[in-house]
């Protein structure tokens, strides 16, 4: 949950928080109440989940999914843990923070299976 005054501002924030200030438009999804506009891929289906939560708003990151080398191509699980086992320093420190402060929201394998072995 962010604490901010609307979804313009939930936008910035989300932004900044996952690196993409600059393609705002492209990568960040969002619903508002206010005005039942939406963008973004699975916005029916994150509006309806939010209706039913009361929500005022989403945002939510509009990636492609894939590793940064290869966007578009779904890594299966098998990569995603051998690409975090190769991560060092304090670039795997962040990724474990990342993994570890995951709302509860967002669950899935992926996620689990990290946090695990966390």
């Amino acid at each position: 949950m962010l604490a901010v005054e609307d979804v313009s501002a939930g936008i910035v924030v989300l932004a900044e928080r996952e690196s993409i200030a600059t393609r705002i438009a492209k990568d960040i999804g969002w619903w508002n109440s206010v005005d039942g506009k939406s963008h973004g891929m699975c916005a029916s289906e994150i509006e309806s989940w939010a209706k039913k939560l009361a929500l005022d708003g989403v945002v939510w990151t509009n990636l492609p999914c894939g590793f940064k080398s290869n966007r578009g191509q779904m890594p299966t699980q098998a990569e995603v843990i051998a690409h975090f086992a190769k991560l060092e320093g304090e670039t795997l420190e962040k990724a474990k923070r990342y993994v570890l402060m995951a709302p509860p929201q967002i669950d899935t394998e992926y996620r689990r299976t990290l946090a695990q072995r966390l």
